[in-house]
């Protein structure tokens, strides 16, 4: 069997996998793509945008200053502002591989 490497497949569908009714349901909105980065390659502002979207959300929750399902729509579509943010911060700039965060 292939793999993604060998494939040369740069983008592979951003499926979710969602709890309805205690069925798993797979689903996928057509427009969502996960990009494939070999290591030490740089990924794109498009997809370090993504995941730190997804950090955001995911430290909102942790602090208790919205519902999950408030930031629903925001994992599933993105934060529009998060791109261009990133594009006005230095180039030598690199996302922290963890992120240490304290509560005062």
């Amino acid at each position: 069997m292939l793999g993604f490497q060998e494939l040369k497949l740069k983008f592979f569908p951003a499926f979710t996998l969602r709890d309805v009714r205690k069925k798993n349901i797979l689903g996928w909105n057509g427009t969502d793509w996960y990009e494939l980065c070999q290591r030490g390659q740089a990924s794109s502002k498009r997809a370090r945008a993504a995941s730190l979207t997804g950090d955001v959300c995911i430290e909102i929750e942790r602090r208790n200053l919205s519902y999950s399902q408030k930031l629903e729509i925001y994992r599933d579509n993105g934060m529009p502002w998060m791109e261009p943010i990133l594009l006005r911060l230095p180039q030598k700039w690199k996302q922290p591989k963890s992120s240490k965060f304290s509560h005062s």
